[in-house]
């Protein structure tokens, strides 16, 4: 009899084990799949505010490119971390089709923004160039014929691609007129707002691939089908536990009562109902009252301790250098750490050896260098590195003048570079003290 009382405990603690072995599996692919569905809707979230800046005309996001660049790296940084967390052991559905369209956002987005920012930056140089002293009054009107095209190409939706062009064609005709030297600087900036024009045409058709809403219906598509995974790890985990639960408890009101049987047939009815009340006395639980009262101290003692203050926080406070502007970081991103957080670390790791990738670079290809110290300005100016900001944007205008870049500025924009990533690098360290 005894032997087979201790069979019947032993099914039931291989049942516990194996409930808990299951619900363990279980709820750890449910907070896998919850983690997951959290930063499918944050990439999705941040691919949104992206597209919604491309609805505005291009005077509106000339004034906001610094902007658009940080944010088209937040892109970047949750793509990462959700690829991460698709290589774990979590049964998450297949992402990688998710991956491409997200990437090649990102390449068209990035090829947008240098669009607009090429066109800007040829308004620039054709003012300086229309009120240079050195011109001649045919030069100068000739300049700001080639300049109001290009306003129109930016600002105006009734200009079409073949009257753009009849009018570079005009422009090339007359320019046969002008002297030599003046010609030959003509030229090269008609040459340039060409290339610009169409480049900046190619834009607006990468505009409208951008607008189109696949990325965001895959993002929503991939979402459900983990909230529907997410609800079956959670539906498995209720009914399993559920069932385990009711055995037990039938089990043990099973032998309870086959234990009280033979007691109330082999006593006479007084001994059994002295035990009974015995029994009953004994069965009540008298904890002391003390012990509830201890474990309330403790909790109330757990809730007012103080918080310590954030690492941006401290890193603000000790940290008063203007290489990187924390306190402007936090205003534009509304207090989010987590994302600054993020925006350092991108930035340590993908810019630390800019200014050795552009001294290489410069010798070799310089286009491939203009568009490193480019990248370098864009990236510096949303962190609010101005010493790096201005390093790089003197270095690109030196480029563009088509004039050989000094060994003081490389020199300069090494150090400049090494004090930020330093500077970064502090900052994520005090937080993780």
């Amino acid at each position: 009899m005894r032997q087979r009382k201790i069979g019947r405990y032993g099914v039931v603690w291989l049942l516990i084990a194996l409930w808990v072995a299951l619900t363990s599996g279980a709820w750890f692919q449910a907070q896998q799949t919850m983690q997951t569905i959290l930063t499918v809707k944050e990439l999705g979230s941040k691919v949104d505010e992206v597209r919604n800046i491309f609805q505005f005309e291009l005077p509106y996001r000339a004034q906001h490119i610094d902007q658009v660049s940080l944010k088209l790296q937040l892109v970047s940084a949750v793509r990462l971390q959700l690829e991460s967390q698709s290589d774990g052991p979590s049964k998450n559905p297949d992402l990688t089709q998710l991956f491409y369209n997200t990437d090649r956002f990102l390449e068209e987005a990035r090829v947008f923004i240098a669009s607009d920012s090429t066109l800007m930056d040829l308004s620039d140089q054709l003012y300086k160039s229309r009120e240079s002293n050195a011109n001649s009054a045919q030069l100068k009107s000739m300049y700001y014929r080639l300049g109001a095209l290009v306003f129109e190409s930016m600002f105006s939706e009734s200009a079409t691609s073949a009257d753009t062009y009849r009018q570079l064609d005009s422009l090339f005709t007359e320019s046969q007129t002008l002297p030599k030297h003046e010609q030959s600087i003509f030229l090269r900036r008609l040459a340039q707002t060409s290339n610009v024009l169409a480049a900046h045409a190619q834009g607006g058709h990468l505009a409208n691939k951008l607008l189109t809403p696949e990325l965001p219906n895959q993002l929503a598509s991939i979402s459900a089908e983990l909230e529907k995974k997410l609800v079956a790890y959670l539906g498995f985990v209720i009914l399993l536990s559920g069932s385990v639960i009711a055995l037990i408890t039938w089990f043990f009101l099973n032998e309870r009562t086959k234990a009280m049987r033979p007691a109330s047939d082999n006593r006479p009815a007084s001994d059994s109902k002295d035990s009974t009340i015995n029994a009953g006395e004994n069965c009540l639980p008298h904890e002391p009252q003390y012990l509830g009262k201890e474990k309330e101290k403790e909790k109330e003692k757990e809730k007012t301790e103080l918080s310590p203050v954030t690492a941006f926080e401290r890193s603000t406070i000790v940290n008063s250098s203007p290489v990187l502007d924390i306190e402007k970081m936090l205003d534009s991103m509304s207090g989010d750490e987590d994302a600054i957080r993020t925006l350092l670390e991108v930035f340590i790791k993908e810019h630390k050896d800019d200014a050795e990738k552009f001294r290489v670079q410069l010798k070799s290809e310089k286009q491939s260098a203009q568009r490193i110290v480019h990248s370098l300005k864009g990236v510096s100016g949303s962190l609010g590195a101005m010493p790096l900001y201005g390093i790089a944007r003197d270095i690109e205008y030196v480029l563009k003048s088509g004039e050989q870049v000094s060994e003081d500025l490389i020199n300069q924009l090494s150090h400049t570079l090494e004090q930020s990533i330093t500077f970064a690098q502090q900052v994520l360290n005090n937080e993780n003290c």
